[in-house]
């Protein structure tokens, strides 16, 4: 796997869910349009 692959960006103004931890608001980009198991998320 390429290294563009493995990184992302994660805009933080004001779109994080509080209710959420932070490692949550991390992988629930990756989780929702991709269908990955929590686990692969993290």
């Amino acid at each position: 796997m390429r290294a563009e692959e493995r990184m992302g960006i994660l805009f933080q103004r004001g779109a994080l869910f509080s209710s959420l931890s932070v490692l949550d608001n991390g992988a629930l980009p990756l989780i929702e349009p991709t269908a990955l198991a929590c686990s692969a998320a993290e």
